[in-house]
């Protein structure tokens, strides 16, 4: 199966899932967080607002800035990466050319990507060996690509369990994740 019929049959299950469920599955992934003890430990965490119909992360966001954690979301750049910059509630967000909300880019405000402790991130697709399918415009390829080789960066894919799917083939610039958290487990 190509990238693209994963990313349509995906897109899908979640346009068509309902929304009780959704939201179920939603509060199970963030009880899941909350009680990580990698969540509990880390300080600099990088996440996403996200979009329509990926799993919501805005109580995740919500819990990290009430646990008096720093949270970095990404900011958008010309060549089609992304830096991560504090966000909490002082900060001015803006709307990307996507139409997802960052922070308005302040050079103070900004960490370098081997300097977070974990980093969230959305996933279309995943299979067994925690490889990712993203939307297909490479940004999280090339921001992942900065992190240094001997980096302790967590990288934890958020999605809904029907997101797995081993016929997932990764290209060799594909950056596996450290874990998974779906409604079901943490793989």
């Amino acid at each position: 199966m190509t990238k693209e019929k994963i990313r349509k049959e995906i897109h899908n299950l979640r346009k068509n899932q309902d929304s009780t469920s959704k939201t179920e599955s939603e509060i199970k992934v963030f009880n899941f967080i909350k009680n990580w003890e990698y969540f509990k430990k880390a300080q600099n965490i990088g996440i996403y607002f996200s979009t329509k119909y990926e799993l919501d992360t805005t109580n995740i966001i919500k819990e990290i800035l009430e646990s008096k954690k720093n949270c970095y979301l990404p900011v958008i750049l010309n060549n089609n990466t992304f830096d991560f910059y504090l966000y909490n509630e002082n900060i001015e967000l803006i709307h990307n050319k996507y139409k997802i909300l960052e922070p308005k880019p302040i050079v103070e405000n900004k960490i370098d990507i081997n300097d977070l402790d974990l980093i969230f991130i959305p996933i279309v697709a995943f299979n067994e060996n925690k490889e990712r399918l993203g939307m297909g415009g490479g940004f999280y390829d090339r921001a992942l690509a900065k992190l240094n080789a001997n980096s302790k960066t967590l990288l934890v894919g958020l999605a809904f369990d029907f997101q797995k799917n081993n016929k997932l083939q990764a290209d060799s610039w594909d950056i596996n994740l450290s874990h998974i958290i779906t409604e079901k487990t943490i793989y």
